[in-house]
């Protein structure tokens, strides 16, 4: 489901100067009510009209990719937070740009615990060019798989996707009573998290590593787990229309010009 453009958020094309203007004249706190209105989801973006932007436009490419191409993209975050570093319980790396949490747990000293697969990006400057900037770097020392100003804020979404689609499929063997209503419908032995750890320690080997690095990035072959979300980063990211800012093909048929042992990882993760 689109959300609906009452806010003012209207992306028309790439970054341009329309763009930008539009992002900056966004009313934050009207988007938060649509997404928890139109989506389910809550959302707090901490008044950061670039982070709301970039989230919602996600949202509706992620969205076009479910209803043009069926691909099982359209499983939404439970919760959304922008946050300041000083309001984690538990600090992250000062490099951190973001994170989704694979367990219901306590993330912000004043908030209540926040259900798994929900999403958390730093806060930082509410400018979309430092956001691209950001992309482009990270392109450019071959750490991440794309130089789309959408890059870093796509990942963590497709860890959301990711882990949706391994609970899914492998079930819930924790505590969390959401959870487990979500997931274990059909579990006699839940094993997602020992699906998750696998994807965490099973190690590339060094011709694999190579070989990611190269076609990729060098984010995506430190564990199954991180080449995931920068495959769909880059293969989703290389087809968008640059003037109507939707897909303009399905992103899966790029997928045949990646590394055989990386198409039939995808394949699988996405069956």
């Amino acid at each position: 489901m689109k959300i609906k453009n009452s806010s003012g958020l209207n992306f028309q094309s790439g970054l341009t100067e329309a763009i930008k203007h539009e992002v900056k004249t966004i009313d934050t706190k009207a988007l938060e009510t649509q997404w928890l209105d139109v989506c389910g989801v809550d959302a707090k973006f901490a008044d950061n009209k670039a982070l709301a932007s970039c989230f919602t436009y996600i949202l509706n490419l992620c969205q076009d990719a479910f209803n043009k191409f069926s691909l099982p993209l359209n499983y939404l975050p439970p919760r959304i937070r922008v946050f300041e570093p000083d309001e984690l319980i538990e600090p992250v790396e000062k490099n951190c740009l973001g994170f989704c949490i694979t367990d219901t747990d306590k993330v912000l000293k004043n908030e209540p615990p926040f259900e798994l697969c929900s999403v958390f990006f730093k806060n930082q400057p509410d400018d979309i060019e430092y956001i691209d900037n950001l992309s482009e770097l990270g392109r450019k020392k071959s750490k991440s798989s794309s130089s789309h100003f959408l890059a870093h804020i796509l990942h963590e979404w497709m860890h959301n996707i990711h882990l949706n689609l391994i609970f899914y499929k492998n079930g819930y063997e924790g505590k969390c009573p959401y959870a487990k209503e979500v997931y274990n419908n059909k579990f006699f032995f839940p094993h997602g998290f020992e699906k998750i750890k696998w994807l965490e320690k099973d190690k590339f080997t060094s011709r694999q590593k190579k070989i990611i690095k190269e076609t990729i990035g060098s984010y995506a072959a430190t564990s199954r787990l991180e080449l995931f979300p920068e495959v769909m980063v880059k293969l989703i990211t290389g087809v968008i229309d640059s003037n109507t800012m939707t897909l303009r093909q399905n992103p899966m048929d790029n997928l045949k010009t990646l590394p055989g042992f990386v198409q039939s990882f995808i394949k699988k993760e996405l069956e």
